[in-house]
């Protein structure tokens, strides 16, 4: 077996770290809450907003406006330190390479006003920017898109995490009831409504589910569409071999 995680990136991210640091024995219920709700039909994503935050490039700066929607993510980090980290991405959707940070600072935020800006100028070249808190528990608040190369890499980023937090808890689930091989498919759909059998290893599920297929052994695929219709997918084989799309997308949280 192999360790290989609509809800917002940051929760994603979470689950996925406390899958693997703590085990967690009840993990169906937070697979259902990252998946999407229902299919959404694109053919852009938004760019400059996110969950309810705005952002855009003013007086050489990016600014970030913490909108009614977004007050509980205001709240969370009014009055205290965090990182600002706005990356660029290569000029194609392979996503072989890692973004690059372009601009990263550290910044005290107001207690009131909502609104959050970068003191350093901003680059033409970002395609996206996160905002974290920092501290003993460093925590994602919102990631916000400033082109359409960004707003895809990210939310294809969130997509991937919700495949491999699944693989994550059948692995660990698997470790803990000493067996060697994924589980059935027949098992894996009970977990949740939005999880779907897979007719093939090659197969793409529904618009908002995740897939699933497994031969009983060693040979595992988990599946999922991003927004805009790609399929993005996990497989191990009995060989121990990985054949994958999003290991520069679950790799990069910058």
């Amino acid at each position: 077996m192999h360790e290989a995680s609509s809800a917002l990136a940051e929760r994603a991210i979470a689950v996925y770290y406390r899958v693997t640091m703590n085990r967690l024995a009840v993990i169906a219920t937070a697979i259902a809450a990252l998946l999407p709700s229902s299919a959404q039909a694109a053919t852009t994503l938004p760019v400059g907003r996110a969950d309810g935050v705005r952002a855009s490039s003013a007086h050489g700066a990016i600014s970030f406006v913490f909108t009614e929607r977004a007050a509980r993510l205001w709240k969370a980090i009014a009055g205290k330190r965090v990182k600002v980290a706005c990356v660029d991405r290569p000029d194609h959707l392979s996503f072989a390479l890692f973004g690059v940070t372009v601009s990263e600072e550290t910044l005290r935020v107001p207690r009131s006003g909502r609104r959050l800006t970068t003191n350093e100028g901003a680059d033409p070249a970002i395609d996206y920017c996160r905002v974290w808190r920092t501290g003993k528990n460093p925590k994602l608040i919102v990631s916000v898109p400033l082109t359409q190369l960004g707003a895809v890499f990210l939310d294809e980023q969130e997509h991937a995490f919700q495949i491999n937090s699944l693989l994550i808890y059948l692995n660990l689930a698997a470790d803990d009831a000493g067996s060697a091989s994924w589980p059935a498919i027949a098992d894996v759909v009970k977990l949740s409504p939005e999880i779907v059998a897979l007719a093939d290893p090659s197969g793409a599920p529904p618009a908002g589910k995740v897939g699933y297929w497994s031969d009983g052994g060693q040979h595992v695929v988990v599946a999922t569409l991003s927004t805009l219709g790609r399929r993005l997918f996990i497989e191990y084989d009995a060989d121990d071999r990985v054949n994958s799309n999003v290991g520069a997308l679950i790799g990069s949280v910058d």
